[in-house]
């Protein structure tokens, strides 16, 4: 409801950073939302992205691409999805644009 709430009505992209459950839930409820093109997904575990985008890709028919870096997925898309269990900081005020949604 947040995101169908607050994020801009123009969203093509979404960056997912974390590839478990709760990530394939909360990407399942956008889609019931709001309408997406393409997802960036990373995860630590590269295997963890792959099985992700195989189950997903037909699910949610967008273009999915995994990414290298947490970087490189943020970059790229106009919201993010954080569900991890990362102690340590990975996500930086300078990575993220000013009207991005941020997710966790």
């Amino acid at each position: 409801m947040s995101y169908y709430l607050l994020a801009r009505r123009n969203t093509k992209s979404i960056a997912i950073i974390g590839a478990g459950v709760q990530s394939r839930l909360q990407l399942r409820s956008l889609g019931y939302f709001r309408g997406f093109s393409t997802v960036f997904v990373y995860d630590i575990d590269s295997e963890k992205a792959r099985s992700f985008v195989n189950e997903m890709k037909q699910e949610c028919k967008a273009s999915m691409k995994i990414c290298k870096t947490v970087e490189e997925a943020v970059n790229n898309s106009d919201n993010i999805i954080s569900a991890t269990w990362a102690i340590e900081p990975f996500l930086f005020s300078n990575m993220v644009k000013k009207e991005y949604l941020l997710q966790h």
